[in-house]
């Protein structure tokens, strides 16, 4: 999981925010290196300075830095390939919503070598829906806020995502759906025609 993301939030502020600050989360940070390679293994260490550097050069604190990162990964015009992942958990955002738990399994088949943070949903009916994530990187669940908040965008939804803070050692994210038909969702086809 470090590796997937120590790699996005350096496209995150190189993207978002230009080459120059990513120079300075470097310098920041420390590191004695300017790019993360993917098929290295970093301490885990190195990932908790990266975000708390990323944040200060930022402007932004540390959660709202890792929900911005959350939303990049699923709004930026090249996020064509995780978007997808996505959308293939359902053809609504509630079917969506409860697929999450089968994502880190199918995350796996992919990188079979990687921890992924485990979630668990629980379905209060078609409005409201919780979601528990564990992850041994704290504020993991702000990624996902992130990432939820651009899905619902896409699936055309209104509705209300909170982070609700921990529960029995899990982060706790709050769905209310309050208009599945609020606007037209963003397309999606199994066949790719362009980054669709």
């Amino acid at each position: 999981m470090y590796r997937l993301l120590n790699r996005a939030i350096q496209r995150f502020v190189c993207d978002v925010n230009g080459p120059e600050v990513w120079a300075e989360v470097t310098a920041t940070a420390a590191l004695g290196f300017d790019t993360f390679e993917p098929m290295v293994t970093y301490d885990p260490t190195v990932t908790e300075t990266v975000i708390t550097a990323a944040a200060f050069e930022c402007g932004k604190p540390r959660d709202a830095l890792l929900e911005d990162l959350g939303n990049y990964l699923v709004t930026w015009p090249d996020s064509g390939v995780f978007r997808r992942l996505l959308r293939f958990g359902g053809p609504d955002f509630h079917t969506f919503l409860l697929s999450l738990e089968d994502l880190p399994d199918r995350a796996r088949l992919v990188l079979p070598s990687r921890e992924f943070p485990s979630v668990e949903v629980h379905d209060f009916g078609l409005s409201n829906v919780v979601i528990y994530i564990n992850s041994p990187l704290a504020g993991t669940a702000h990624v996902a806020l992130g990432v939820l908040r651009g899905m619902a965008d896409d699936y055309g939804v209104l509705a209300t995502i909170e982070h609700r803070g921990l529960y029995r050692g899990s982060e706790r994210l709050t769905v209310n759906i309050h208009d599945a038909g609020f606007a037209t969702g963003r397309d999606f086809r199994l066949v790719n025609a362009g980054n669709g």
